[in-house]
């Protein structure tokens, strides 16, 4: 989970965060939609409550080691945050391997000889 929720106070305008994952994020992760849009609104008095966004980690049947991947967040709105980057463009998150290459071997039933 990721938490986001602006610093300072907006002046006039509701500050929208657009929170996606990429094509090659998606093979290692996924979000309830993509993208998510947060709003932090001015009027409702919300802008400095946090909002969670839940990223849920991809289980790809592949020992291909853990793999970080990157949480891309965007601003638009009101002026003192739109077009402001996120340090780095966004948050690097990492998806756990939990496969091991092996193999299986099973005896056949029945006669053998």
């Amino acid at each position: 989970e990721i938490e986001i929720w602006p610093k300072v106070a907006p002046d006039s305008s509701d500050i929208t965060v657009s929170v996606s994952l990429g094509a090659a994020a998606q093979q290692e992760a996924t979000l309830a939609s993509n993208p998510i849009n947060l709003v932090f609104q001015v009027a409702n008095n919300n802008w400095d409550a946090a909002q969670t966004v839940t990223v849920t980690g991809v289980n790809d049947d592949v020992a291909d080691g853990d793999v970080t991947f990157a949480v891309d967040v965007t601003v638009s709105g009101d002026a003192n945050y739109a077009g402001k980057l996120v340090p780095g463009g966004g948050v690097d998150m990492v998806n756990d391997d939990n496969d091991v290459a092996s193999l299986v071997v099973a005896r056949v039933t029945g006669n053998t000889g």
